[in-house]
C-alpha cells in the first residue's frame, strides 16, 4: 500500500482504514484503502471514490466479491481491486459502461500497469507490504 501512498498525485488523496466512502446519506461503506479527489475528502468520509481496494479474508469474500462488487459498480466507482493475500493475487476491475471488467489477475511478483485511478506499475507484492 506505501507504492500507491509514495506515487499518487497531489490531486488525489489515498486512506488506508482511515477513510469512509459515503455516497448517500444511507449508505457508507469502510474500504480497506481507498483514492479519492483530495477535494472531496472530509475528516471520516467522502462522497466519491476513484479506487476502493479490499482485502481479501475468509469471513469477508462473499461481502467484498459480491455484494461490495455489485454496490460499488452502482454508485459508479471507476475502479475496484480485490487483493487477496492467501492467493497472493490482485484482481483489477475497471467500470466500462456501468458494469465492472476484469483487466487483469496478477499474481505476486508479477508487475502490472495500472491506468486508473493514476498510472502506477505494481506488483500484489508490492500491495501486501
Amino acid at each position: 500500500m506505501i507504492k500507491l501512498k509514495s506515487t499518487c498525485p497531489s490531486h488525489l488523496r489515498v486512506a488506508v482504514d482511515s477513510l469512509d466512502f459515503r455516497p448517500t446519506p444511507h449508505h457508507t461503506f469502510h474500504p480497506d484503502l481507498l483514492i479519492c479527489p483530495a477535494t472531496d475528502a472530509g475528516p471520516v468520509s467522502t462522497p466519491r471514490l476513484s479506487l476502493a481496494v479490499e482485502v481479501l479474508s475468509p469471513t469477508t469474500r462473499v461481502t467484498d466479491v459480491v455484494h461490495k462488487r455489485s454496490l460499488y459498480e452502482r454508485f459508479g466507482v471507476p475502479s475496484y481491486w480485490l487483493l487477496d493475500p492467501d492467493r497472493q493475487e490482485l484482481t483489477v476491475l475497471e467500470l466500462v459502461a456501468g458494469r465492472y471488467t476484469c483487466q487483469a489477475v496478477v499474481q505476486y511478483d508479477e508487475s502490472h500497469h495500472a491506468a486508473l485511478p493514476f498510472p502506477v506499475d505494481l506488483s500484489p507484492a508490492e500491495l501486501l507490504r
